[in-house]
């Protein structure tokens, strides 16, 4: 389909000649290629480019983005990639959905989806769309894969992860090191982010876990106590979070409230909201 872009450059260049087009710069030499040679663009330019270096054109030219994150641009693309390396294509696709969910590129995951791409498939990577987009704190991202269908609580190799795991694990960065991640002086977004992977059925009681001892650790709960965030303290609980689960070690997570507020006078709040939760030591 084509974009909106796209269709004014059409009736532009049927007015007015291509090539004082392009001296007055109103369109690139690949966006004039792309509108007035397509199978040019697409069966020769584009399919002989590697990935990165189509991806980092979509980056410096919108209407390079525009032509390339079209159902045509991302079907050339895939069967070049796959053609040249001698991979399958879906691995193709599996890469250009967690660039684009890294990147938070809309367009992209458009593109891929009106080509018929499954985003829900697993693709033996280390880590999901969703975690990757959650991680950079790409929030329309994040619903357009929810909407999508992917697995919430889909776990993967990298601490065993999940999408919700992963933000409360940057709830702990943005304090240790506020300067650092994607959600740097971006709290509301964050409280955003959690509140919508709960809605959408995360399981606030699913933890890390070890891949050496295969023995489970912190919940996102247990994160958020232990640093301190009573906001999501009170928002894990309201969501049916365990407040007696043990962590590691027979440790729950009063004990640890109350030994923080040996040092710090706010850990009272939590401590107050894990009893009224019935959270025993």
């Amino acid at each position: 389909m084509e974009t909106i872009s796209r269709k004014r450059i059409l009736n532009e260049l049927s007015d007015l000649d291509t090539i004082a087009c392009l001296r007055r710069g109103s369109v690139s030499i690949l966006e004039a290629v792309a509108v007035r040679l397509p199978e040019v663009f697409y069966g020769e330019i584009l399919a002989r480019l590697d990935m990165k270096t189509t991806l980092n054109l979509v980056q410096v030219s919108k209407w390079s983005g525009d032509a390339i994150w079209s159902v045509e641009g991302v079907l050339s693309m895939a069967k070049g990639e796959a053609a040249k390396y001698g991979c399958d294509i879906e691995n193709v696709f599996g890469g250009l959905i967690f660039e684009a969910a890294k990147h938070g590129n809309m367009p992209a995951l458009r593109a891929l989806k009106e080509a018929g791409v499954d985003l829900k498939k697993d693709r033996d990577c280390m880590l999901t769309p969703l975690i990757i987009a959650t991680m950079n704190a790409h929030l329309p991202m994040m619903r357009a894969l929810l909407e999508a269908g992917v697995d919430v609580n889909e776990r993967k190799t990298i601490a065993s992860s999940t999408g919700l795991l992963v933000s409360a694990l940057h709830i702990v960065l943005m304090d240790t090191s506020p300067t650092t991640t994607p959600f740097s002086g971006k709290r509301e977004l964050l409280v955003q982010i959690v509140k919508e992977l709960i809605k959408a059925g995360a399981d606030v009681n699913q933890a890390m876990q070890d891949e050496t001892t295969g023995q489970f650790e912190a919940t996102p709960l247990a994160l958020a106590v232990m640093h301190g965030q009573e906001i999501y303290v009170a928002m894990l609980i309201e969501a049916g979070a365990d407040v007696n689960k043990i962590i590691q070690q027979d440790l729950k997570l009063l004990k640890i409230a109350r030994g923080m507020n040996i040092e710090r006078k706010h850990y009272m709040g939590i401590e107050k909201l894990l009893l009224e939760a019935g959270a025993v030591d």
